[in-house]
């Protein structure tokens, strides 16, 4: 790995952390994510000149899955903001960043994209996700969902199918 490589890999993390600090510290909103938001723009927006003439050259339906992506983020974003409202930030991160794992799963074998997966594939997908919904617990014997309403449950779900896009 190059310098460079690892000193992004250091700085993504770094701001990835403040993020969730920040997350847990606020009541999240959605005004809160649409300011993290524009920061982030803010801050890559001198990489986005210094590729201005690849983006040019691109084809229209790149700018279509641009703005798709943008929307999604929105959704993702949107999720975890109510999300947070309605349940506990280390119950509801967790199960958005895991569903999708599954979700991706579900919505290629439903649409019949892509090569059928491997016991071994589906064996990692389910100890992700697992791993992720037993994360904030002490001990087995501490495993509870009652912090999460079906509220909760449901800014969830929209988060998640956010991300997946």
């Amino acid at each position: 790995m190059t310098l460079t490589a690892a000193i992004f890999i250091f700085i993504s993390v770094f701001m990835h952390a403040t993020w969730n600090i920040l997350s847990k510290a606020t009541k999240p909103s959605t005004v809160f994510y649409s300011i993290m938001n524009i920061v982030a723009g803010i801050i890559w927006i001198p990489f986005f000149f210094d590729c201005l003439p690849i983006f040019q050259k691109a084809p229209p339906e790149f700018y279509g899955l641009l703005i798709g992506s943008v929307l999604l983020n929105v959704i993702y974003m949107y999720g975890l903001a109510h999300g947070y409202k309605h349940g506990d930030i280390s119950m509801i991160y967790p199960l958005v960043r895991s569903l999708p794992v599954v979700m991706v799963a579900v919505f290629t074998l439903c649409a019949g994209v892509g090569k059928p997966f491997g016991f071994l594939t589906l064996c990692g997908m389910v100890i992700i996700t697992a791993g992720c919904i037993i994360m904030p617990f002490a001990s087995f014997r501490n495993i509870s969902f009652k912090s999460l309403n079906g509220l909760a449950l449901v800014f969830v779900f929209i988060g998640a199918v956010g991300s997946t896009g």
